[in-house]
């Protein structure tokens, strides 16, 4: 797996910290943020500047658009999480059923 810093070696600095701030919204809501939420968090005077990073996103793999006609239309992908070899889509990581008695 690789490490945090290889993860944003091929990302810029604003989209290395959208990248973290959609993981981090996903693990605390249970759902992407949108592209205005995510646009407020960074100060983005337009959707389209946000637009550009998710985007950029996307093309490196680090973010998913997981169907159309979705309000919250863009998932970041934990590179870092292990996959579920069935589906290819990232094991939850809670805790539940590892050895605890």
């Amino acid at each position: 797996m690789a490490t945090a810093g290889k993860l944003d070696a091929t990302l810029t600095g604003p989209q290395a910290e959208i990248h973290r701030f959609m993981l981090r919204y996903q693990r605390e809501h249970g759902l992407p943020p949108t592209v205005r939420e995510i646009g407020v968090e960074f100060g983005h005077s337009s959707p389209n500047g946000t637009m550009c990073h998710i985007k950029a996103l996307i093309k490196k793999g680090y973010a998913k658009r997981p169907g159309e006609g979705l309000r919250r239309a863009f998932v970041a992908i934990d590179r870092d999480a292990p996959l579920c070899g069935c589906c290819g889509q990232p094991l939850a990581t809670d805790g539940v059923g590892e050895g605890s008695a």
